[in-house]
This record gives C-alpha cells, sequence and structure tokens, in this order.
C-alpha cells in the first residue's frame, strides 16, 4: 500500500442535483490506498464537484470546508452477524471463518445496521485510520459497506422481485442478494482477476435458490476501476443474461446528476449518504 501526501486531484464532474436540506454543507469522502474520493454538497444542497485525490511521500491535510464529513473506509473483510447473536468481544472469531490468517495491522470494528436488524462486522487496515484521520480529522469513519448495503436495501425495496447487487473493486468483490425486501446473502471476497468476479458471483448465487440464477445482477464501481469492471461484467454476462448497471433511485433525491458523474461509478461515495 501506498502511503503519503496529496500530490494532485482530478476534477471529475458537476451536477445540479439536489439533495435533502440535512445534507448541506456536507463533505462525502471515500478513502482507501490508492486514493481519496470527495464529493461536495454545498449550502444550495447541489452536489457540485466529485474530485480524486492520489498521494505520493509526505502527508498532509486536504482542504475541506464543509461544516461536516461523512468519511468511509474500504474494509479488509466483512461480514454480518444477527443482532441477537452478536457479542462485541467476539468480532475477531467472526471474521476468522473468512480468513486465513488475521494480519496483525487489522484493526477490528463494528457498526450496527439497524435497517437489516444486524452488525457488520469488518477489519481496516490500522496505518490506513491513522492515515485518513490525520488527513480527514475529526471525522467518524464508517465502513463502506455500510453505506453500500443501506443503499442495496433501499434500492430492492423499489422492485417486485429478487435481485443480486455487486459491487467490484480492484481487490474486492461485494455480493448481496435479496429477496422479499429481507436480505438472503451477503459476502465479501478478495480478488485479483475478472474471473475471480464471475466465479464468486455464479459460486453466491448456486448457494441460494434457483430463483436468484434468473434474477437480475445489478452492479456498480468506482471511477478508477471502471475498465476492470467493465472487463468483468463481459466475462460474467456469458454465463448470466440478466446484468444492468446501478442507476440510483428517488429516495437519494439526487435524480439529476450530470452525465459525466454515472451513478454505477460513484455508488459507494453517494451511498456514504446512508451512513448516518
Amino acid at each position: 500500500m501506498k502511503y503519503g501526501s496529496i500530490i494532485h486531484k482530478t476534477h471529475f464532474g458537476k451536477s445540479s442535483a439536489l439533495t435533502d436540506a440535512a445534507f448541506s454543507h456536507l463533505t462525502l469522502a471515500q478513502f482507501n490506498s490508492d486514493e481519496l474520493n470527495i464529493a461536495s454538497i454545498d449550502g444550495l444542497g447541489k452536489l457540485n464537484t466529485i474530485d480524486i485525490y492520489t498521494y505520493n511521500n509526505e502527508t498532509s491535510k486536504s482542504d475541506i470546508k464543509h461544516s461536516r464529513t461523512i468519511l468511509t473506509l474500504d474494509p479488509l473483510c466483512s461480514t454480518l452477524v444477527p443482532d441477537s447473536l452478536f457479542v462485541s468481544s467476539k468480532s475477531a472469531e467472526y471474521l476468522k471463518f473468512q480468513l486465513v490468517n488475521i494480519p496483525q495491522e487489522m484493526i477490528f470494528m463494528s457498526e450496527r445496521i439497524s435497517e437489516l436488524n444486524a452488525v457488520l462486522v469488518y477489519g481496516i487496515d490500522a496505518h490506513l485510520a491513522s492515515l485518513s484521520e490525520s488527513i480527514l480529522g475529526g471525522s467518524k469513519i464508517y465502513p463502506s459497506t455500510k453505506g453500500l448495503l443501506s443503499m442495496w436495501n433501499l434500492s430492492h425495496n423499489l422492485q417486485s422481485t429478487a435481485v443480486t447487487f455487486i459491487h467490484i473493486e480492484k481487490n474486492n468483490l461485494y455480493i448481496s442478494a435479496w429477496k422479499n425486501k429481507k436480505l438472503a446473502f451477503y459476502t465479501q471476497q478478495s480478488i485479483s482477476q475478472a474471473e475471480d468476479v464471475v466465479y464468486y458471483t455464479l459460486y453466491s448465487l448456486d448457494q441460494l435458490s434457483d430463483e436468484f440464477n434468473q434474477a437480475p445482477i445489478i452492479w456498480s464501481t468506482s471511477i478508477n476501476h471502471e475498465v476492470f469492471a467493465q472487463k468483468s461484467i463481459e466475462l460474467l454476462s456469458s454465463y448470466h443474461q440478466n446484468i444492468t448497471p446501478f442507476e440510483g433511485f428517488e429516495k437519494l433525491e439526487i435524480n439529476n446528476l450530470s452525465p459525466a458523474i454515472e451513478m454505477h461509478t460513484t455508488a459507494k461515495l453517494i451511498s456514504s449518504i446512508l451512513c448516518e
């Protein structure tokens, strides 16, 4: 992993979309080992820009002027535990089902997702958490998967059929399956090639009912991982015909994004709104 100061930012796009007034003067920050994606919502409730910052060498603070910042950090691993079964002292044990070896630099954390009646147990890189705090100090850190799960839950509630959502990153794949307004399945898997996306997606569907093998798959990614995601989706389309990109929904009230800001490539950043 690379750590250090912000060396440049890339202006990505503008939007005239209105958001709920409660989100005025809000900064959404999605932080990982390669980049910092920031969306700013101004005093008029408009989502103005999405900027991509990258790092090199020395640490320094980003210019964040908004009154409130929602900061999300990508977990190294994550799993969901029902409220009734969750014991905070056993977080490491829950994650051992996913990991052969637990990295020494990993911090175990948990975050309740009330709409799912479950607790998201996850591990984050201690060095990355320290760096994000130094750049965006004073902001509570949320796992990016919390926003994704909340976004998928809202999106599924607007649909009448079973559906599978996948979010593709360079190193991680997130899969969730939903039916009858309930979460049926969730997993996070480490990946390194497009074939991994195909394998884990199809294997997950096989663990469920035949209905999910016919149900739509809705996918999303991040701006800098779109090429890899597109390659993965093209390969997956050879095995599953009903695949579409995530397009957003009215509940977020971000419906008039400029064409430059594609919802399926910014879903994880925009879903940070739902973390609080």
